[in-house]
């Protein structure tokens, strides 16, 4: 699976962005290196269409469309040692409307098994990529 950064956020790709950042921000330069990691690791392992990235500060959305204003597939959020990963329940699965699963993982393999995860199981995947 491949990753773009949306037309829109033009000027770099996604790990230009984040390599770029962690140069300005030396104080939060594991952090931002760490999402380098996780992009190149998402990449070469998960097997699914290609997706957008939509980056506002640290976070990532991954989207199906090249478009800022598409339905979000997933939310990473990296902090120290640790990646938030959420997304929404398809419906079917839900307790209620827009129902979102939160979860933290403590290395770049388990974040990545977290994504595909969400990428199965999300409404808008289903939807959008026709998982």
């Amino acid at each position: 699976m491949k990753i773009s950064r949306i037309t829109a956020q033009r000027g770099c790709t996604l790990r230009e962005f984040y390599s770029r950042a962690a140069e300005e921000f030396p104080a939060l330069s594991d952090i931002l290196n760490g999402m380098v990691e996780l992009i190149d690791y998402v990449e070469a392992t998960i097997s699914s269409p290609d997706v957008f990235g939509v980056t506002s500060h640290l976070r990532l959305r991954l989207v199906a469309k090249n478009d800022y204003r598409s339905e979000t597939l997933v939310v990473i959020a990296p902090d120290v040692d640790v990646y938030d990963v959420s997304y929404e329940l398809a419906p079917d699965f839900a307790p209620w409307d827009n129902a979102w699963v939160h979860g933290q993982a403590r290395c770049v393999a388990e974040a990545t098994e977290m994504i595909a995860i969400a990428l199965l199981n999300n409404t808008h995947c289903r939807n959008d990529l026709g998982t």
